[in-house]
């Protein structure tokens, strides 16, 4: 074997007597690190927007979600529930919730919303002042003793409201399911509020139709009187899962225990998917990108004619001499993957200390977020070096 290998670096390196040959070897070399470089940075860009929202969405999610199995509230005086709240102590930190449909109306103009009702420790639980654009997450009586709700920055641009000053909005509540067409102003509960503040979530979903309010106003609008909750968020100390293992064992069977990854699990599927398609795809150029290995060993071995019969002369096997070829095309894989991902690296950790890439106005971030997973580099080895192999292997036994 050590035979072969020297003779295949003697091949792949010394000077051929026709530069064509010099020429098609380093456009496989180069090939193979042009389209490895491109998937680690490909990669670690699309890492790098999944951290970024996977960060707002953190904002709007807690470490631990409770909610009921069947139908969609929870009693406050649920004994199972206040038993496993003393259980746990000082350990887990609890937050109501409470959301529904609803209507906000400024000026005249009204739009339909989703209602988040939370307690005054909602912010201690979320981390949801990393992103307000403007306010604070206080949720208690503001301007004129009104309660202050938070609004969704799209929200707040459909109804007009500004970032200057306290809007007072109004929150529309159905009475009940049948609507007054003499008197539909009769079929609403009216209550006021004022803007507090915008969040900026990055996602549509929350940014366009979530506004959050003391779940006391909620409660009250829609004349639950605190006695149920859609949910509990939880949020624990860093590092501790004993919470959640005690809860998903206490309550198995009657609520439902979700941690971040769970509450979010279609995202987290569907960048996943993203992810490894993009991957697929990559690797698809690549595979076209190692025909030029093809070219390189069947040029060489049209120079090296004259040389494998001096080999077969002097007792070598036809088996030795397609492992020097194959050796060969297995070196250009590697030395190409190799520094393509060596310049992957560099590119994509000069993208995270200077962000030199910038993405333009109006997004979240201001340069391309990166991320660098050594999975990623390590499934690239492969596949490319799988590719290299494959390709020498199919050439130097139709050849030799």
């Amino acid at each position: 074997m050590k035979t072969e290998l020297f003779i295949a670096l003697r091949y792949l390196f010394a000077k051929k007597r026709h530069n064509t040959i010099n020429m098609v070897t380093w456009v496989a070399v180069g090939g193979v690190i042009v389209g490895t470089m491109s998937m680690v940075c490909m990669l670690s860009v699309l890492n790098g927007f999944e951290r970024v929202i996977e960060s707002s969405l953190t904002a709007f999610d807690a470490d631990i979600k409770i909610s009921a199995i069947e139908g969609t509230w929870i009693s406050r005086n649920d004994s199972l529930l206040r038993g496993v709240r003393r259980e746990l102590g000082n350990a887990a930190l609890w937050c109501p919730v409470v959301e529904q449909d609803g209507m906000v109306g400024v000026g005249g103009q009204h739009v339909p919303v989703k209602i988040k009702g939370v307690g005054a420790n909602y912010g201690d639980i979320t981390g949801i002042d990393a992103v307000i654009c403007s306010g604070r997450a206080d949720f208690s009586p503001g301007y004129k003793d009104e309660p202050v709700g938070l609004l969704g920055i799209g929200l707040a641009n459909k109804l007009g409201v500004s970032r200057d000053c306290y809007t007072e909005i109004s929150l529309y509540v159905p009475k009940n399911r049948k609507v007054n067409i003499a008197r539909p102003d009769a079929s609403f509960t009216k209550m006021n509020f004022v803007s507090g503040g915008e969040f900026y979530a990055g996602q549509e979903k929350y940014d366009n139709n979530y506004i959050i309010l003391p779940i006391d106003l909620v409660d009250k609008a829609y004349q639950f009187d605190g006695e149920k909750v859609n949910a509990y968020e939880i949020k624990t100390e860093e590092g501790n899962d004993e919470v959640e293992k005690v809860l998903k064992e206490r309550l198995k069977g009657k609520y439902k225990v979700q941690n971040r990854i769970e509450q979010q699990e279609d995202f987290y599927k569907m960048s996943q998917v993203e992810k490894w398609s993009t991957f697929m795809i990559l690797s698809f150029i690549m595979l076209i990108a190692t025909f030029n290995i093809v070219s390189s060993l069947s040029m060489i071995q049209i120079e090296k004619k004259e040389d494998t019969k001096l080999f077969r002369n002097l007792g070598a096997e036809g088996k030795m001499v397609r492992r020097i070829f194959t050796l060969q095309g297995v070196m250009i894989s590697f030395f190409g993957v190799i520094s393509g991902i060596i310049l992957g690296v560099i590119i994509v950790l000069l993208q995270e200390r200077l962000g030199f890439i910038k993405m333009g106005e109006g997004f979240m971030v201001n340069a391309y977020p990166v991320e660098l997973r050594c999975l990623d580099l390590v499934a690239i080895f492969l596949v490319v070096m799988a590719m290299g192999v494959i390709a020498a292997r199919l050439t130097t036994k139709r050849m030799v």
